[in-house]
């Protein structure tokens, strides 16, 4: 429940082709939203590992269905700033929504020692998404969306030296809808770069986003001294799209 919650009126012209008016409306007292969420998670792995370990395999797939449930409450505006005055229903909005989830997704990586200091890592990941497409925000809609992606993942491990460490990576990955993007068993790291983000947008700027394409490139460079002090310095670039 917000004591002073604000939403936003569009008027349009008699004829509805237009929008002649704009203002937020302010709810002092009559706002409440509830949300609830159940989802299963099912996630099967497989890691093969050669008697030498140069090599290492690892298969896996995920599946994940739910549902979201969305209450919602407009009620008992503090006035429309609006003249002439309009007329309008109390509740202005008053929804019980409720939205089918379910997320599919296979993956593959292998890891090659292809020389004593050379470490490289291949990936390949498929992502299917069925979710609600506005579960969050008043008002809110029973529509739901689908989005598919392949994601390639690449990283390199170097190092010349006991001590020195050079690492790289590029990945592309699709993010998931609520937290159910934090119950995973596929690698979130590539050469020791997050590849797995719940938002890379600000909720600040854009507020939460749902199924979030994101593309990662990442260089660093690590080094032990004898003293066993640390030194590492690292540059990335993030990238993130999302409707």
């Amino acid at each position: 429940s917000d004591l002073a919650a604000t939403t936003h009126a569009l008027i349009e012209a008699p004829s509805g082709a237009v929008i002649t008016n704009y203002s937020p409306i302010d709810f002092n007292s009559d706002y409440t939203y509830e949300s609830t969420l159940r989802i299963g998670s099912v996630e099967v792995q497989h890691l093969w590992q050669s008697e030498n370990g140069r090599f290492s395999t690892i298969l896996g797939g995920r599946v994940q269905f739910g549902q979201f449930q969305t209450q919602d409450v407009l009620a008992n505006p503090t006035g429309f700033p609006f003249f002439p005055p309009i007329l309008y229903t109390n509740p202005l909005v008053s929804q019980n929504v409720k939205s089918d989830f379910d997320h599919e997704n296979g993956y593959a990586y292998q890891n090659a020692r292809l020389l004593d200091s050379l470490l490289l890592t291949a990936g390949l990941s498929y992502d299917h998404i069925h979710y609600p497409v506005n579960h969050r925000s008043s008002p809110v809609a029973d529509a739901v969306d689908t989005q598919d992606q392949v994601s390639p993942k690449v990283g390199l491990v170097w190092s010349p030296g006991p001590w020195t460490h050079f690492r790289g990576c590029y990945t592309k990955s699709l993010g998931g809808v609520s937290f159910d993007q934090s119950f995973r068993l596929e690698p979130n790291q590539v050469a020791g770069f997050i590849q797995s983000y719940r938002s890379l947008i600000p909720e600040s700027v854009a507020g939460s986003v749902a199924a979030p394409a994101f593309e990662t490139y990442g260089l660093a460079l690590d080094h032990r001294f004898p003293t066993l002090t640390y030194v590492g310095v690292s540059a990335e670039l993030l990238e993130s799209q999302a409707d």
